[in-house]
C-alpha cells in the first residue's frame, strides 16, 4: 500500500531493516514488558502524548450533551451550533465533542476509549501534570515521577530505553536507572543521533589546526579530568551516575543506525498532516508528522510527546478549538500512517497492532468563560486511550450536569461513591501494557472494561 510520499509499506519496511541492523545484531534492541493483550511475543510499543496546559474536555471527550445543555454552568458561547458534539458513526458510544470530530476516521479505524470525570487533588500544572503521567501525587519531583514509558524502558534492557520529544519533564528514579533521550524538538533529536561534529567538520579538517598528538593530549587530558571529579564524588553519587556513564558508553550503537537526516518530517509529510512546515513550527500537526517518522525509524518503542498551548485564559474560542481541531486531523492522518505500515520489529504486523497511544492533558478546563473569554483550571481530567489491547467503545467515568467528576464503583464500574483517580487509569494501563509490579506501586484498583481481557 503507498503512501502519497511515494514510500510503500514495503520500502519503509526495507529502509527500516536497513537502518536498525547494525543495533539488531547486537542484540540490544529488544523489547521489553509483558503483553497480556494482542498476539504473544510480538513486539509491543506504548506512547505518551502530553497536550499540555489544560485540554477542554467539552470540545474533546466530554461533550455538553443531553441536560447538561440546559445547565447554567456552561457558557452560551459553549451551546453554539457549530459546537454541537458527534458520535463516532460506527461507534455510537464515542461521541465527541467539536475539537476531535476530524479525528472521527481515526477513533473508526483504531481501538478507542474515552476516559472521563478523573477527580484531580490539584489543578497547578507540575503537579497536575505529574499525577496524570505517573498516578504519584507528591510534592517530591527527584522519585515519584515516572511516565510509563519510563517504566517500560527502564525494564526492557534497550537503548535508548526512552526517548521524551517536547517539554521536559522529571522521571523520577527512572532518570537514574534508564537515562532517556530528551531533546525539545524533533529537528535537535535529528542532529543529536548524527555522530558529533559530522555535518560541519569535514573528514582530516580537524588535523588541519591540531596536530594528532595534541588532539591525542587534549582528550587524554579531558578523561583524567572526568575521572578525577567522579572518584571525589560520594559514593551515593557515583552509584546514581554509574547507568549514565554506561549509557553513555554505548552512545555509539546509536551513531551506527545511521538515522540522522530520516527523523525530520519531509515536505511531503508536512503536506498530509496540514502542518505549515520548518523548524520553527512547533504545531500539533508537525508533532505528529515527527512522531510517525520517530517510530518508523524504530529507534525506540517507549516514547513520550508533549505538545502545549492548552492553557487558554483569554480568547477560547478563537485558540483553543482551532488547536485541538489541528490536533485532531493530524491525528487522523497518523492513524492512517499507523494502519498502513509495517512495524519493523515486527514483520507482518501493522504499527497500529503493536501500538498502544496514550493521548491526555494534565487537566480540564472550566465550564464558564472568564471575562477575558478564556477558562481556568478545572479538578477534573480525561484521557484518549488507542490501539493496542484497548477496548474498543469503552467510556470510563463521566462528569454531572455542573461538568463535576461523579465517584464511581470500582467493583461494578457504575456510578458510586468513590472517586475515579488518575491513580487507577496509571495503575490499569501499566498493568496491561507494563507489570503487575508497577501496578501495584501506583494502585490496587483497577479499571475494568478499558481494555480487552487477555
Amino acid at each position: 500500500m503507498k503512501h502519497s510520499n511515494g514510500f510503500s509499506r514495503r520500502d519503509l519496511f526495507r529502509m527500516s531493516l536497513a537502518a536498525t541492523g547494525a543495533l539488531a545484531a547486537t542484540g540490544s534492541f529488544l523489547f521489553g514488558g509483558s503483553s497480556r493483550a494482542g498476539s504473544a511475543g510480538v513486539a509491543r510499543r506504548f506512547v505518551q502524548i502530553n497536550l499540555t496546559g489544560g485540554w477542554d474536555s467539552a470540545y474533546a471527550t466530554d461533550p455538553i450533551v443531553g441536560s447538561k445543555r440546559e445547565s447554567p454552568v456552561y457558557d452560551p458561547s459553549h451551546l453554539l451550533e457549530a459546537l454541537m458534539p458527534k458520535a463516532v458513526d460506527v461507534k455510537p458510544t464515542l461521541v465527541m465533542g467539536p475539537g476531535m470530530i476530524p479525528a472521527e476516521n481515526a477513533f473508526a479505524r483504531m481501538p478507542t476509549a474515552f476516559v472521563n470525570g478523573m477527580f484531580m487533588e490539584v489543578s497547578s500544572h507540575d503537579f497536575a501534570t505529574q499525577y496524570m503521567s505517573s498516578g504519584h501525587l507528591s510534592l517530591s519531583n527527584t522519585r515519584d515521577y515516572p511516565a510509563i514509558p519510563a517504566l517500560l524502558g527502564a525494564d526492557s534492557a534497550i537503548f535508548p530505553p526512552h526517548v521524551v520529544v517536547g517539554l521536559p519533564i522529571p522521571l523520577g528514579v527512572t532518570r537514574d536507572t534508564a537515562p532517556p533521550l530528551y531533546t525539545q524538538g524533533i529537528d535537535a533529536l535529528d542532529r543529536i543521533i548524527g555522530r558529533p561534529g559530522s555535518a560541519e567538520i569535514a573528514p582530516g579538517e580537524l588535523l588541519d589546526h591540531f596536530t594528532e598528538q595534541q588532539v591525542e593530549d587534549a582528550n587524554a587530558l579531558i578523561e583524567a579530568l572526568d575521572k578525577n571529579v567522579y572518584d571525589r564524588l560520594p559514593r551515593s553519587h557515583r552509584n546514581a551516575l554509574a547507568n549514565w556513564r554506561s549509557s553513555s558508553s554505548r552512545i555509539e550503537e546509536i551513531y551506527q543506525l545511521g538515522l540522522a537526516g530520516t527523523l525530520v518530517p519531509t515536505p511531503d509529510d508536512e503536506a498530509r498532516y496540514g502542518a505549515p512546515g520548518g523548524v520553527n513550527d512547533l504545531g500539533p500537526a508537525r508533532m505528529l508528522a515527527s512522531l510517525y517518522r520517530l517510530m518508523v525509524s524504530n529507534l525506540c518503542p517507549y516514547i513520550t510527546t508533549n505538545f502545549s498551548s492548552f492553557d487558554t485564559h483569554s480568547n477560547q474560542l478563537a485558540v483553543h478549538l482551532p488547536l485541538m481541531q489541528q490536533f485532531a486531523a493530524a491525528l487522523d492522518v497518523f492513524v492512517t500512517d499507523l494502519l498502513e505500515t509495517e512495524d519493523p520489529a515486527a514483520p507482518g504486523y501493522s504499527l497500529a497492532e503493536t501500538t498502544t497511544l496514550f493521548i491526555t492533558s494534565e487537566f480540564v478546563r472550566t465550564p464558564m468563560f472568564s471575562t477575558t473569554g478564556g477558562t481556568e483550571h478545572w479538578q477534573s481530567a480525561s484521557a484518549i486511550l488507542m490501539g493496542r489491547g484497548v477496548q474498543d467503545g469503552a467510556v470510563i467515568g463521566a462528569t454531572n450536569d455542573n461538568a463535576e467528576a461523579i465517584g464511581w464503583d470500582p467493583e461494578g464500574g457504575g456510578p458510586g461513591s468513590e472517586p475515579l483517580l488518575p491513580a487507577h487509569l496509571i495503575a490499569t494501563i501499566l498493568a496491561n501494557v507494563g507489570t503487575e509490579a508497577h501496578a501495584d506501586t501506583v494502585s490496587t484498583t483497577r479499571i475494568a472494561g478499558l481494555f480487552e481481557e487477555a
